[in-house]
């Protein structure tokens, strides 16, 4: 079989037409068709994330000499990527201002100071900015971040998981999060609920990392 002619069987098999095909390797449907017409091939990078949707070797897509039904891929666990690093660096970073914030309150005279300071008249509004970028972005980002980092463990780890586990994850890790930032916004918070109600936003965090496509680790 053909590179052409494996492709359009594991399309087939998987249900997924050319354009959903095309979104989820992240190239145009129009460079599908042309691989299943035999009029070019994908780049190294497009070849890994054909394997990693299929649940293939690579080498058995390119081997013309090797046909019928293809082995599952001996490695499941997959590398880190570029996403997993940015949101490392980001947790890293909240989770050192929060401790730096924790630390400079803990001493009594730095903490008279500031409660003298933002006692005066003008610093009403930088209380209300303060409590309100706790409350809407830095409490959710940390527990997303927090959420991303574990499916990236899981990932690298444990085990990738499967197509069609992907877009499952894909499709409710949007919606969840979508959902909760719209109710982060509607509904009222409080000081005593914010820790408790931010923390709800590492689930669609740990979705999303799981439906990220990640290239395979290699024993």
């Amino acid at each position: 079989m053909t590179f052409a002619e494996k492709l359009a069987y594991l399309r087939g098999r998987y249900g997924l037409s050319q354009a959903q095909l095309a979104r989820s390797l992240g190239v145009t449907r129009q460079a599908v068709s042309r691989w299943e017409n035999g009029a070019g091939l994908p780049d190294s990078q497009a070849l890994l994330r054909l394997a990693e949707e299929f649940d293939v070797e690579p080498e058995w897509l390119l081997d013309e000499s090797r046909s019928g039904e293809p082995s599952p891929r001996a490695v499941k666990r997959s590398r880190f990527a570029m996403a997993d690093r940015a949101f490392l660096v980001l947790l890293c970073a909240l989770l050192a201002f929060s401790l730096a914030m924790r630390a400079a309150l803990s001493d009594e005279r730095l903490t008279l100071k500031l409660l003298a300071a933002l006692s005066r008249p003008d610093a009403a509004g930088f209380i209300t900015a303060w409590n309100a970028a706790s409350i809407y972005v830095l409490g959710p980002l940390t527990y997303f971040a927090a959420g991303w980092m574990s499916g990236a463990l899981v990932c690298r780890y444990v085990a990738a998981p499967e197509p069609g586990v992907r877009r499952f994850c894909t499709r409710w890790g949007w919606i969840s999060l979508a959902a909760l930032a719209a109710l982060n916004i509607i509904l009222p918070r409080t000081a005593a609920a914010f820790t408790l109600s931010a923390s709800i936003f590492a689930a669609p965090g740990m979705l999303l990392s799981l439906a990220h496509i990640r290239m395979a680790l290699r024993r």
